[in-house]
């Protein structure tokens, strides 16, 4: 605010290069288009080390929107992008771009697809980003992406919803996302998929932890459908489904799993754990499947060896942080 009135009209102002400094306030502003310039937005860290800048989208359009071809140069930083509102995207749309969203909070933002996040034919960088309370009608309360692979890094997922499928993460079209490290908790689907859908896509995940989605009806944790994503070293666990598929729910696709645990889930239908239709067979290794209600895995699936599947987790089970064998 000491050089410009607004952030926008700072972006106007901006070349290739610059950096945009956003003190710390609440900038009541919406529809921020970078025009394809390779610019950093950086918010303020008070002293706390709680975000100062806060970019609140008043419920009248994406908060930012990122459609001229913008690359990785294209960064925001360190910035609370709140109460967007958009038929794509509430928080942040991008159309065939790749920016990067570094270390923001992004909450409270609805799209009627894509109520955080959404990517369209686009590859961004998301690191060190919260998504809090976003929602959307029909596909993706934190993140949508269709025929996008965003690298996702460090990130937590909490009580993102959606009608439908995905509340955390949904993810169409050959999205082949790579999600690292990051936790979901508390998230919700009216349909499917309360922490991540899989569709039509080969994600890969490493080192995340998905516990205490609920799904009304399947995949209270993740729900595959037509695609083969990999899940290395995660942690799936205490997740609810309305129908089947607790922990996992599988149809027409065989997700590698390797190194994990999916333990104490819980489906009202079956397939508490792994739920795995005629056409699907999930490559397990080095992987507990344990502690489910009310069967561990239902349906096909291979055992590729080192593999515990039980009614009781073991006692060095990664998901038994009490070593009581749930």
């Amino acid at each position: 605010p000491a050089d410009h009135s607004t952030i926008a009209a700072a972006i106007d102002a901006s070349d290739n290069g610059d950096v945009i400094e956003v003190s710390s306030g609440i900038y009541n502003e919406n529809s921020l288009d970078t025009s394809g310039k390779s610019i950093t937005i950086l918010g303020t860290i008070e002293a706390d080390g709680t975000l100062g800048t806060i970019i609140d989208g008043n419920l009248s359009g994406s908060v930012f929107r990122f459609n001229s071809g913008e690359g990785p140069d294209t960064m925001l930083k360190n910035l609370v992008i709140r109460n967007g509102d958009s038929p794509q995207g509430g928080g942040i749309f991008c159309s065939g771009t790749d920016p990067t969203i570094k270390g923001c909070l992004l909450t409270g933002n609805y799209g009627y697809t894509g109520g955080g996040i959404s990517c369209y034919y686009s590859d961004p960088t998301i690191t060190n980003c919260i998504f809090l309370n976003n929602s959307s009608d029909t596909y993706g309360g934190g993140i949508r992406c269709l025929q996008s692979s965003p690298v996702i890094r460090d990130c937590t997922f909490i009580e993102n919803s959606t009608l439908q499928n995905g509340g955390g993460i949904f993810l169409t079209n050959n999205s082949n996302a790579e999600i690292q490290n990051c936790t979901f908790t508390e998230n919700f689907a009216g349909l499917n998929g309360a922490a991540i859908m899989v569709e039509v896509s080969n994600a890969q995940l490493l080192d995340c932890t998905i516990k205490g989605n609920t799904a009304s009806q399947s995949g209270g944790g993740v729900y595959v459908i037509s695609g083969n994503p990999t899940f290395t070293d995660c942690n799936i666990n205490n997740n609810e489904a309305g129908s089947r598929g607790g922990g996992l729910y599988c149809s027409t696709s065989s997700p590698s799993i390797d190194g994990c645990t999916i333990s104490a889930n819980y489906a009202a239908n079956t397939g508490g754990g792994i739920y795995s239709t005629t056409t699907s067979s999930p490559p397990l290794s080095d992987s507990n499947v344990c502690a489910n209600i009310p069967i561990q895995i239902y349906g096909n699936w291979d055992d590729e060896g080192d593999n515990v599947v039980a009614d009781v987790c073991p006692a060095d089970c990664i998901g038994d942080a009490t070593g009581d064998g749930y």
